[in-house]
């Protein structure tokens, strides 16, 4: 009796191990991306561990809530995508940048700028923005008065809704 006592003993203690192992959901999330996740995991009733790392936050789920977790945050859109700033993108790391760069560093701050906003209105999932601009008229070459005409369109209950609105008049 007593030499099945500690055999029972470890069986139970590895069972409990078993059940409750862990794995990494996230990785290099700041604690308010942290807080997010384990709590729009929370609502669906999964339990989350947060934990400092030297890197930033992790976030941990039980092996068997993997896959739902890893679901219900894309639906969420939960970490969001981190966006780079005016002022990261516009750091200048040359001597001289061509007229090309500062374009497309301008037109890529510009879309990230928006992308944030739009991400900041209640109810907005994922945001994203491309933007056009029209090339810049050269010295002594007439403006374009009449260009061509704006557009957007916002995917909604997955009903594309377009609206010339979003253009201001030049």
């Amino acid at each position: 009796m007593h030499r099945c006592l500690p055999i029972a003993l470890l069986s139970c203690v590895l069972l409990l191990v078993g059940c409750s192992e862990s794995v990494e959901l996230h990785r290099q999330l700041s604690e308010q991306e942290a807080n997010e996740v384990i709590a729009e995991l929370a609502d669906k009733y999964i339990r989350a561990q947060k934990i400092q790392a030297k890197d930033g936050v992790m976030v941990r789920v039980r092996t068997n809530d993997i896959s739902r977790a890893v679901r219900i945050l894309e639906v969420a859109g939960l970490p969001k995508a981190a966006r780079t700033s005016l002022g990261d993108v516009f750091r200048k790391e040359g001597v001289i940048s061509t007229p090309l760069e500062e374009r497309a560093r301008y037109i890529y701050a510009l879309s990230q700028e928006l992308e944030a906003t739009l991400s900041k209105i209640d109810g907005v999932i994922v945001a994203r923005v491309h933007v056009v601009l029209p090339e810049r008229v050269a010295p002594g070459e007439p403006v374009n008065r009449h260009p061509p005409p704006c557009s957007s369109s916002m995917p909604h209950s997955s009903t594309p809704i377009t609206s010339d609105r979003a253009c201001e008049e030049w």
